[in-house]
């Protein structure tokens, strides 16, 4: 595998990250998350739904502060759809799998991933009790779990978090549509690289009060 350390023009810092790992996300969208995850703050915490064989998750660990945990959570069960989008057209050497994810990512200098086995929310629900920084959506595309997902969510992300995602193409108009809504009950513009998006949680007394219901 060949990891690439690309100086960032905007910032000067160094930017990590290894397509080799399999995955979806391309160039532009893990440039994109590299730059996002410098802003998330010293022992701060990253979440991420949908982690698959951790291509992405690789540039979240890599690229936050080394104080920073990122919890990566999926169900790592081997689907049709896997198969036929990820294992076959990148020839991987390793069925998918929790232990791929960790051949790939985990084992490979990555220290501060915590993996969660299971489907979000439902593999949280009722134990999560820390504020988010950063939160990145991978998981369901589609409703209801969409929703039942991002709605968890939202309400962990700290004011002035940041709040992710992929599949902002119109290939995944309910990925669109709850996208906006979010961004029109904050008030906030949605940025994007790619098919990669993001926005931040405002601050202020209202947003401080959703963390916990």
């Amino acid at each position: 595998m060949v990891v690439h350390q690309i100086k960032d023009p905007e910032t000067n810092e160094t930017l990590i990250i290894d397509l080799d790992i399999p995955g979806q996300l391309g160039w532009t969208e893990l440039i994109g998350m590299a730059r996002l995850a410098k802003q998330v703050p010293p022992n701060g915490v990253v979440v991420e739904t949908g982690s698959l064989y951790g291509r992405s998750s690789f540039v979240w660990a890599k690229n936050v502060h080394p104080t920073v945990t990122v919890y990566c959570i999926d169900p790592w069960e081997r689907e049709q759809w896997i198969v036929d989008i990820v294992e076959k057209p990148q020839k991987v050497d390793r069925p998918f799998s929790l232990e791929a994810f960790q051949y790939y990512t985990y084992t490979r200098d990555c220290p501060n991933i915590r993996t969660i086995k299971g489907r979000s929310p439902d593999a949280v629900q009722g134990t999560w009790n820390q504020w988010v920084d950063l939160y990145f959506d991978d998981a369901d595309h589609n409703e209801p779990g969409l929703s039942r997902n991002r709605d968890f969510w939202t309400r962990w992300v700290k004011p002035g978090g940041v709040f992710c995602g992929d599949e902002y193409n119109s290939d995944f108009p309910e990925c669109l549509r709850k996208t906006y809504e979010l961004a029109m009950e904050w008030g906030v513009p949605v940025h994007s690289a790619g098919f990669f998006w993001w926005m931040r949680k405002p601050s202020g007394p209202a947003s401080g009060q959703q963390g916990r219901r």
